[in-house]
């Protein structure tokens, strides 16, 4: 009689835990749901070398870091990683970008080149597209490890500004017309879309997936930032950055974060279930 009445609490205590350990479990699941990711964001570099968060909505810049050593630069983002052109350091350089600590890693020397102006990430292809300006404005691809392939004999644009559209595969760029370009990633052509009404000499440019919007960033004359419309090129203020010369432009999508909340309750759920393992 001891022994069932010892069974029974055991049982008993197992159920109980397995409650618990479902609770936690199916706790966490909810929040997995419920709990959004961290939204996307813009950052931007300057001629002087300096990282910035830009507001989307504002245009507003926000000082995140110092990378030093910047030209006329090309940015964005790759895998989570932000790589960005035309870092001097002794040479110009293609490398990555932390972005708490703003220290740059070189990976390449641009194949010699000095003028890689434009950069744009494909996240399906992975790998990073420019237009080389000393090498008769070809389209290059380039992979996160720095080896570069020429893609075509000339795109017959600077491409100072590059975006890549990973939702419908669309390579976009900017020509010393100030106009807005589609460039063929297996040929290397581009074709003229539209006007953007605005400075591209010196120009940011990268792709909003979630929102579907193309933003571009006037380093030269106006200092801000401009929504621009993908099928007519033209561009509409967002509003002033508040600093000069942002000219590298890089989107950042939603990254999901595990909060604390989240963590606690996958953590009492995995408990719950070892100590039922063990009470069986």
């Amino acid at each position: 009689m001891e022994v069932n009445v010892s069974r029974s609490q055991s049982v008993s205590k197992s159920r109980s835990l397995m409650k618990v350990a479902s609770k936690g479990l199916a706790g966490a699941a909810a929040l997995l749901v419920a709990v959004n990711v961290h939204a996307g964001a813009l950052y931007g570099l300057s001629d002087n070398g300096n990282l910035y968060r830009v507001d989307s909505a504002t245009g507003a810049a926000s000082f995140v870091s110092t990378v030093g050593g910047v030209s006329l630069t090309g940015l964005s983002f790759l895998g989570g990683v932000l790589y960005a052109t035309d870092i001097f350091q002794g040479n110009n350089l293609f490398g990555r970008i932390d972005i708490a600590t703003g220290v740059f890693t070189g990976i390449n020397n641009q194949d010699g080149s000095i003028n890689w102006h434009g950069l744009a990430g494909n996240e399906a292809a992975g790998v990073l597209y420019t237009i080389d300006i000393n090498d008769n404005n070809k389209l290059k691809s380039v992979t996160p490890a720095g080896v570069v392939t020429t893609i075509g004999t000339g795109t017959g644009i600077q491409g100072r500004g590059m975006a890549y559209d990973d939702t419908n595969g669309v390579l976009y760029a900017t020509g010393g017309n100030n106009g807005l370009y589609s460039v063929d990633v297996v040929t290397g052509l581009a074709t003229l879309i539209g006007a953007m009404g605005i400075d591209a000499g010196n120009i940011g440019l990268d792709y909003d997936e979630e929102a579907g919007i193309l933003f571009a960033n006037d380093g030269s004359s106006s200092h801000s930032l401009y929504r621009v419309d993908v099928a007519t090129g033209a561009a509409t203020l967002v509003g002033a950055n508040g600093v000069q010369q942002i000219n590298g432009l890089a989107w950042q999508g939603d990254v999901p974060i595990p909060e604390p909340a989240l963590i606690s309750l996958l953590g009492i759920g995995l408990l719950g279930l070892r100590l039922s393992r063990r009470g069986r």
